[in-house]
């Protein structure tokens, strides 16, 4: 058996969750079987941001459980080490730590805050092993995107406004919480604006675990604004609009957080119409799709006991799944002597595409942002989505 044949044969296994490729037979050589790699979760799985941790927890364990059974006798299957960070910086830092240097994690996936992600980025960049996070603040050679990114979201935001205020230089409020990535975005919305003749008439922010939105829902009514640009937890979108239609404010409100806050923005009465969910990852992914690839995915998630739904199948689950195929890839690719280093390599060569699922999926060298596109929806009826238009992301 040449090397060559072992290493295909092996990438076709891992990747055969999604491809639905047929996994040529391994001649019988060798008896034992290949060594098994080690993924490690850092997340949030306790705290004000669980549910983000623990989606990404079941994406992972519904893809690794999928690809180990597809994997073969000879293929190089995945175990799982999960870690709560707590949402706490320092415990973040400790867990990638211990993922790294104990349980001899080849990748790590997790970190919902972009400050709990710049924790974790010095262990991961001196021990030089990949890291997936959902929110990167600050660029780094060891870390990749996992998710949508905020801070590419600032040219899809102006057009959407446009769009969906019938204005060709709407005034814009603008409402995020105060996560380094959403600071970002604030800043950089701002100065976007500014070069386009749009006007940013109001700039508010929001902590965590904040419940009182007296003071920034009335300076956004004070603005008289055409239409908002809010990132949000999915609690604090419901209350908000709430409010702000109380005070009479039902203009256009960009939600640029709508993928991965589904809960809530599919609880909203039918009566709510002005709330425009957007997706910067995947598309809407529909529980009733044909498509093979999104037929696979949900065929995993039943795999580990997800009810199929438009909660259950968007958000952070997806996105960790597509990273975790990226990963497979390159794990695949890298044999029976693979390193931190080697993964980084062929990772920064990654490249594919899966259907309904993502239309281009890639990581450079130079961009760790694997997806190109942003997707606002108009959100009617409670549950209907009707596409507004996609977008080009800022790269």
């Amino acid at each position: 058996m040449g090397n060559r044949t072992f290493r295909a044969g092996v990438m076709v296994a891992s990747a055969a969750i999604l491809m639905a490729a047929w996994v040529p037979s391994i001649s019988s050589g060798a008896t034992a079987p290949a060594k098994a790699y080690t993924w490690g979760i850092n997340a949030e799985l306790s705290g004000p941001v669980s549910y983000y941790g623990t989606q990404i927890q079941t994406g992972l364990k519904a893809f690794v459980k999928a690809a180990n059974a597809n994997v073969g006798k000879k293929g190089h299957k995945t175990n799982l080490v999960a870690l709560d960070n707590q949402a706490s910086g320092s415990q973040a830092a400790t867990n990638q730590t211990q993922l790294i240097t104990s349980n001899h994690a080849i990748g790590t996936f997790g970190n919902v805050l972009s400050s709990d992600c710049q924790a974790a980025t010095g262990i991961t960049a001196r021990y030089k092993v990949p890291m997936a996070c959902l929110s990167v603040n600050t660029p780094n050679p060891w870390v990749y995107d996992l998710g949508d990114n905020n801070g590419t979201s600032t040219s899809a935001d102006l057009a959407a406004a446009a769009k969906v205020s019938g204005l060709s230089n709407p005034k814009i409020a603008v409402l995020v919480i105060n996560t380094l990535t959403d600071i970002t975005m604030a800043s950089d919305l701002s100065i976007a604006a500014a070069a386009a003749g749009d006007s940013v008439v109001s700039n508010q922010q929001l902590s965590l675990s904040a419940t009182d939105f007296t003071v920034p829902v009335a300076n956004i009514v004070a603005a008289k604004p055409d239409v908002i640009v809010m990132s949000a937890l999915g609690t604090q979108l419901v209350t908000i609009q709430q409010q702000l239609a109380s005070s009479g404010v039902t203009v256009p409100i960009l939600f640029v957080d709508g993928s991965t806050n589904m809960p809530q923005v599919v609880s909203l009465p039918s009566t709510v119409t002005n709330v425009y969910p957007m997706f910067g990852a995947t598309p809407l992914i529909q529980p009733n799709s044909t498509d093979k690839y999104v037929k696979a995915y949900i065929k995993a998630l039943k795999g580990v006991g997800v009810v199929p739904s438009l909660v259950s199948l968007n958000g952070s689950v997806a996105n960790v799944y597509l990273s975790a195929y990226a990963f497979s890839l390159a794990q695949a690719k890298c044999g029976s002597q693979c390193t931190g280093p080697k993964m980084q390599s062929l990772l920064d060569q990654t490249k594919f595409s899966l259907g309904a699922l993502v239309s281009n999926y890639s990581f450079t060298p130079t961009n760790h942002d694997p997806f190109s596109k942003w997707y606002v929806y108009h959100l009617t009826a409670g549950q209907h989505f009707t596409l507004v238009g996609t977008y080009v992301a800022r790269q």
